[in-house]
């Protein structure tokens, strides 16, 4: 009888086991560095006052910042995946005035949702991945009163690389635009924009 329970319970928990597997590919963490910017729209004329003849965009350069993340991969069916993933990043931009730069620093909790394409089987695996970003405000290092969530994409490719079968070595570079405005008045509209580079682990 003893026996018998045994097989039954064996028999309800396989398919359990069986179906997350098939359903959860891999979990992951991924680290890099970020080249952050700002572009700033401006609704009136600023080459009068109070900085007269200066393109404010020429002002504006990349802020190197932090990303660190972990991902959980889903959907074993090669070659396509789903990535959902979350990142604390630092975004931000450098401003120079006087000839000194002057960093500004905004970091973000990141929820990108990524189609991820594996091109080709093999030791080394390049892969593809695209698709809409949810950023979440946790703090700012400026005045500006900033929209607490930022919406935008995703775009990046990556290589895998299987020196062991687990755990598989990756890394990735991506472009992150913003599709709504971190800040925006009727004078001023301030837009997000990333580069991001990765590497990471999957296990």
């Amino acid at each position: 009888m003893k026996s018998f329970f045994l097989s039954i319970l064996c028999l309800l928990t396989l398919p359990e086991l069986s179906i997350e597997a098939q359903v959860i590919k891999a979990l992951g963490v991924k680290g890099g560095v970020v080249a952050a910017t700002e572009t700033f729209d401006f609704n009136i004329d600023i080459t009068t006052a109070p900085l007269p003849n200066i393109e404010v965009s020429s002002l504006v350069k990349y802020r190197w910042g932090l990303d660190l993340a972990g991902f959980v991969e889903f959907f074993d069916h090669s070659p396509v995946s789903l990535l959902t993933e979350l990142h604390y990043v630092q975004k931000g931009y450098v401003t120079t005035l006087g000839g000194i730069d002057y960093s500004s620093r905004v970091d973000y909790l990141s929820v990108p949702l990524l189609a991820k394409l594996q091109l080709m089987n093999g030791t080394a695996i390049p892969y593809a991945c695209a698709g809409p970003r949810f950023d979440f405000l946790l703090e700012k290092q400026q005045s500006l009163d900033y929209s607490s969530t930022d919406v935008g994409l995703s775009l990046g490719a990556g290589l895998q690389v299987l020196f062991f079968s687990t755990p598989q070595l990756l890394i990735e570079g991506r472009f992150s635009p913003s599709f709504t405005d971190a800040f925006h008045n009727p004078n001023l509209t301030v837009k997000n924009e990333s580069f991001e580079i990765l590497v990471g682990a999957s296990f």
